[in-house]
């Protein structure tokens, strides 16, 4: 079967073909388009039925589909660079509905780092989202906390969509179940099971090695606990 692509460029070219002729051969002034149209509608009508919806499936399948380019990974990994940047988030990094809720996402986020002094090592595992242009960001890293030694191993998983001019930032997850059990799906994915065992271990040797992170820690774990219930409320 001739795919979407193949016909349609099979079909320009007889309507063009078809254009030329009728210019050698008229001696009235004809509306090219006009005679490409008619092209085109008569090839169409030629057509078994099956062919013509083949072409429009293709042609539909095309424009959902998306790739994760050697362009679109190096964007992301810039964005979360600077994302993962401790001194000055910058909001550009951030997608929300509005300025207000942009400013609120960027207190928010620097609040939660607040006695972290850097991210380092920070690596990432790139995967489509459902939407087209979006994606889900697997991010590791080591996290160096003010006045600790030793370096606690990370991860977040980043929700990374387009921004009304099409630049891609990092938006909070929205409550999606559909989205959720995506995101489910994918860490069961080997690569990224393996990179969330991986840093598991990296975190469990980290505390079991410092004392004083390990404190750090289990404080950390317990302010967000009674945030968590505070919130509840």
């Amino acid at each position: 079967m001739i795919s979407g692509a193949v016909l349609a460029a099979i079909l320009i070219s007889a309507a063009a073909f078809s254009s030329i002729k009728a210019r050698k051969s008229s001696p009235n002034s004809i509306d090219d388009n006009s005679i490409d149209n008619r092209m085109l509608e008569a090839a169409q009508e030629e057509m078994p039925e099956d062919t013509l919806n083949a072409l429009y499936t293709d042609e539909a399948a095309a424009e959902d589909s998306w790739e994760i380019t050697d362009e679109i990974t190096s964007e992301i990994e810039a964005l979360i660079q600077k994302y993962y940047t401790v001194e000055d988030l910058n909001e550009e990094v951030l997608v929300s509905d509005t300025e207000k809720e942009q400013k609120k996402a960027k207190q928010e986020i620097t609040a939660k780092r607040d006695g972290i002094e850097s991210y380092q090592d920070i690596k990432v595992i790139i995967r489509k989202g459902l939407e087209k242009d979006t994606y889900i960001a697997f991010t590791t890293y080591k996290t160096r906390f003010i006045n600790i030694e030793t370096l606690a191993p990370g991860m977040s998983v980043l929700y990374i969509v387009p921004n009304e001019e099409g630049k891609l930032g990092v938006q909070d997850l929205p409550k999606d179940k559909n989205l959720e059990e995506h995101i489910n799906d994918l860490l069961a994915e080997k690569e990224i099971a393996a990179m969330v065992e991986k840093v598991n271990a990296g975190f469990s040797k980290a505390i079991d090695k410092d004392e004083n992170l390990k404190t750090f820690v289990e404080k950390l774990s317990e302010e967000a606990k009674q945030g968590s219930q505070k919130n509840k409320k």
